[in-house]
């Protein structure tokens, strides 16, 4: 976000005569803002489909006001493929986030959802990025700038052309 804004932030320069940006605070709110929903899919160990497929299924737990609940009565709510629910019911169970409470052939499966505050806890792990620089504002006089730099190659290279 710095280079993004260069034309607006003051060049500096350390005694060894390279220049350099400092970032601000409103570059890093920027680049927190814009890398959030990214930083968030990249660090959930599910999937996006399986992860949309678990947080739509909790709501529809919810909603139905149940415990437990059978495969075919989901494969029915959702229409979906028996294999493709089925593998994203395993992943589910594999990854400790359902159980499968019995195993029938006649009524089918029957899954009990184990873990259901897990994507709030990693959102909140995420959220704190925020909170830190919530804290960097209250402490921050308005004439400092923040001490992290990022190197400008294009003042180098005119810097090494002269």
């Amino acid at each position: 976000m710095t280079l993004w804004n260069q034309k607006q932030r003051e060049r500096t320069t350390d005694h060894e005569g390279n220049t350099f940006l400092l970032s601000t605070l409103e570059d890093v709110e920027w680049a927190n803002y814009l890398c959030r929903d990214a930083l968030l899919r990249k660090s959930d160990e599910l999937g996006g489909k399986t992860r949309n497929f678990f947080e739509s299924l909790k709501e529809l737990i919810i909603e139905w006001k149940v415990k437990t609940f059978y495969a075919k009565e989901i494969r029915r709510h959702y229409r979906m493929h028996p294999m493709e629910l089925q593998r994203r019911l395993n992943e589910l169970e594999a990854r400790g986030l359902l159980r499968c409470v019995s195993r029938s052939n006649k009524p089918g499966n029957e899954y009990e959802i184990m873990i259901w505050d897990d994507y709030e806890q990693l959102r909140s792990g995420i959220n704190i990025m925020g909170t830190i620089l919530e804290n960097l504002k209250k402490e921050k006089e308005p004439s400092h700038d923040l001490h992290t730099t990022f190197t400008n190659p294009v003042v180098k290279a005119e810097t090494s052309i002269r």
